[in-house]
């Protein structure tokens, strides 16, 4: 143990030394500095400038500077490019320990049919100020699927970030800064998945419904984010989907330790547009099964198919079509308890309708409508030992009774059906006021039922019988102002109006964020932000407290949250950045049970999460030898009831957290890739005995759980160190990934169980369930 956390230590101050090494010796090297900008004088942000003997460069600030140092004395050619604009380049000579300053003047492409999509896309995007994204990190479909140990899963390659958490490595549930899965929210295409994981009950959600191969980018809204998102108390995550390529037929796949994925795109006849369809499938259960000797074993599948047209009828409309269908199942044996058995069976659909229209610059029209259906049918069962009691005869005479019986169960329906309009008006040069409402219409029927079993988890709990049979709907409408007041300050003001008629009940949360530029490598911004989340009675697998929320509806109120977040943004040289965020939560009207017998809510509870995060990267700007990131995180998270003054952990409280992510270029194509994660052990709820009493009706004895005081205890500290090795080629990637390469036994679970001895006693046993052993796992992906 002391031998590998002394290694793992080791590994991690080299590559905090050599990263930082690449930058110490600056000697005699002289400095490129400049500013791109548009035939109107104005700065284009995000323009890409690299020198072309080198191919390195940087990315144009908001104030549309750049800079490119470490440079040996000479001549070189600086390329400047930016989607939507003619690219322009120019000779730059350098000399020792000097500056030299240049300026880029680009100009609007002409209107092509191959170049409409990329001036709508600018002409949207455009509206997104540094203001709006506050607290925002954001993530490439590219860098997904290269984070060893990810298994090429979104939910899970975000958890690089020192503020998220999922709980273990077979849960995929996105946890952020102490809040629990159920307050984080998943949006596709400006349409929320309301279940977007997979293996949701037998597994803790182990992996996403989100195809990486779909992805263009992704964004992790961390706290304090735009007023165009509600019903979530802790995070946002956002995904933007690929529309298909324009240019011809391309065929994608991939084959990796959990699926086999395949994707096919290009353009549809005559200019009209694009379309994209995927398939993906899991492929060790059709292994595992075969040659598994536990009988009535099923191990767990997951299978998909996606497929979206995207139509440009006129220069300044695109419309989107997209359908998507679902299906897991599951069937395991002993796998939480001796004699103890797990189906699961979902199956979901998805359709959506996006409807998007430019009137030029000003105003932009932005049109969904979405359908979404998801179907589970959950049982665990158990073979149960009851022990008769009969006073008048001998301990040794005691009967027993074997039964196999449901100790939980679930049978749920939900359906969504969504229509939201978002409108954007540019109101100046560099202000824009967005707008939007949303409805939607959500029928939903749910039984769960978890009755008494022989054994207790540690971090996992239940209501006893949740009924729930009603339609609802949730509406909203936000507003919002985001303007860039000078060249080094940017806000953004909004408010939103959410309601529910599950509990009758609107708010209104106010939203503010801004962006200042200190100097042309520093910046800090800040954020301030109400938000209410609404009770969701089907959350009954992700909320950190369960509760059955079918009763008492008419007597809640939405759970409310406030953040106030503060982030200092540092730039050195091209492609270094650091950013140290603090971020408070006061979190309001926290829905509890008032006792864990009948699991009736009651707005009783009060708590807050507070904490800073320190991320260290290096951005790779063409031909780095090395980059990569460090990322810390310190989090407190509590609550109590407002009755008491006693304050507990949240179940997703994580108190310390460090990762480091390296890559390495090796040359020739071969590249190998690192991530270390060292965490505090996440809390959970110890049982320090068993009692016994004998029900009168039937004369049998039955068990109770003394259970201790709400995640007052913690599991031990987390550990582990994935590596992957890859060769690129020009049409294929091949990798191995070595996950758990310490082979560090991380707890996941701890589990209590009893058993009657022959004289009536019953003996307290406790088993502890580890993650991810040592693993070897191979993965292909292709392109034509």
């Amino acid at each position: 143990m002391k031998t590998n956390l002394w290694l793992c230590t080791r590994i991690l101050a080299f590559l905090v030394l050599v990263a930082a090494g690449t930058s110490s010796f600056a000697q005699s090297y002289g400095t490129i500095t400049g500013k791109v900008v548009d035939a109107a004088n104005r700065s284009l942000q995000m323009a890409q400038v690299q020198i072309i003997e080198l191919a390195r460069g940087d990315v144009a600030d908001s104030t549309g500077r750049f800079k490119i140092d470490r440079l040996a004395p000479g001549a070189y050619r600086v390329h400047a490019s930016l989607i939507g604009y003619e690219p322009a380049e120019q000779t730059a000579r350098v000399s020792s320990n000097a500056v030299t300053d240049i300026q880029f003047r680009l100009t609007e492409k002409a209107i092509e049919v191959s170049g409409v999509e990329v001036k709508a896309e600018r002409l949207w995007e455009k509206g997104l100020t540094r203001a709006s994204v506050v607290g925002t990190e954001e993530m490439q479909a590219e860098e997904i699927v290269t984070i060893p140990g990810a298994l090429d899963d979104p939910t899970r390659a975000v958890q690089i970030f020192s503020g998220t958490t999922s709980g273990g490595d077979y849960h995929g549930l996105l946890a952020v800064r102490g809040g629990s899965p159920d307050q984080s929210q998943v949006i596709t295409d400006g349409v929320v998945l309301p279940n977007p994981y997979r293996f949701r009950l037998s597994l803790g959600g182990g992996l996403s419904a989100i195809n990486p191969n779909t992805i263009r980018d992704l964004h992790l809204h961390l706290g304090g984010y735009s007023a165009e998102y509600g019903n979530a108390l802790s995070t946002i995550l956002e995904i933007d989907s690929r529309s298909g390529s324009r240019d011809r037929l391309h065929l994608q796949g991939t084959v990796n330790a959990t699926d086999m994925n395949a994707l096919t795109e290009g353009p549809l006849p005559g200019g009209l547009g694009a379309f994209i369809f995927s398939a993906r499938r899991t492929y060790y259960d059709l292994i595992v099964n075969k040659f598994a000797k536990t009988e009535n074993a099923t191990y767990p599948f997951f299978s998909e198919f996606s497929g979206a047209v995207t139509l440009e009828p006129t220069s300044f409309d695109r419309i989107l079509l997209s359908i998507g269908r679902n299906r897991e199942g599951a069937e395991l044996v002993n796998e939480l308890a001796s004699g103890t058995g797990l189906t699961e069976k979902v199956t979901s659909h998805t359709a959506r309708v996006t409807w998007r229209r430019l009137f030029g610059e000003r105003l932009q029209l932005n049109t969904r409508l979405a359908y979404y259906k998801d179907v589970t049918d959950y049982r665990a069962t158990e073979t149960d030992t009851l022990l008769t009691y009969d006073p008048n005869s001998p301990a040794d005479t005691l009967k027993y009774e074997v039964n196999e019986r449901e100790f939980e169960t679930m049978d749920s329906r939900e359906v969504n059906l969504v229509l939201s309009e978002t409108i954007r008006y540019k109101t100046g040069a560099e202000s824009w006021l967005t707008g939007g409402f949303s409805i939607t219409k959500i029928p939903a029927d749910m039984t769960f039922s978890s009755r008494g079993r022989s054994f207790r988890m540690a971090r996992i709990e239940s209501p006893r019988r949740v009924e729930f049979d009603e339609t609802s709907r949730y509406s909203a409408a936000f507003l919002e102002l985001s303007t860039k007041a000078s060249e080094k300050l940017e806000m953004r003001l909004g408010a939103r109006y959410d309601h529910s008629t599950l509990i009758h009940n609107g708010a209104v949360s106010p939203r503010m964020s801004m962006w200042y530029q200190l100097d042309e490598q520093t910046s800090i911004e800040g954020a301030w932000g109400v938000f209410y989340q609404y009770p969701n009675p089907l959350s009954v697998y992700t909320r950190s407290i369960p509760v059955d929320l079918s009763q008492n509806l008419d007597k809640l109120s939405p759970e409310k949250s406030t953040h106030t977040l503060f982030t200092l943004r540092r730039q050195f040289g091209g492609n270094y950045h650091t950013r140290l965020q603090t971020y408070y939560k006061d979190i309001d009207h926290i829905i509890l049970p008032i006792d864990e017998y009948s699991f009736l809510p009651s707005n009783r509870g009060r708590g807050r999460a507070y904490g800073f995060e320190l991320i260290v990267e290096k951005k790779d700007l063409g031909q780095d030898f090395i980059t990569g990131l460090i990322t810390y995180s310190y989090g407190n998270a509590k609550y109590r009831e407002l009755d008491t003054d006693e304050w507990f952990r949240f179940k997703y409280d994580r108190r310390h957290s460090l990762n480091a992510l390296a890559q390495v270029r090796l040359g020739r194509g071969w590249h190998f890739n690192s991530l270390a994660q060292f965490s505090s052990g996440l809390p959970f709820t110890n049982v320090p005995g068993v009692r016994n009493y004998i029900k009168r009706d039937d004369s049998t004895v039955s068990t109770e759980f003394i259970v201790g005081k709400r995640n007052e205890a913690s599991l031990p500290k987390y550990a582990r160190l994935d590596a992957r090795l890859s060769y690129r080629h020009r049409h294929f990637t091949f990798y191995l990934d070595f996950i758990n390469v310490m082979n560090r036994k991380n707890i996941y679970e701890i589990i209590w169980s009893t058993r009657f001895l022959t004289n009536g006693q019953q003996l307290l046993s406790r088993r502890e369930l580890y993650s991810l052993p040592r693993l070897l796992t191979l993965g292909l992906r292709f392109g034509i």
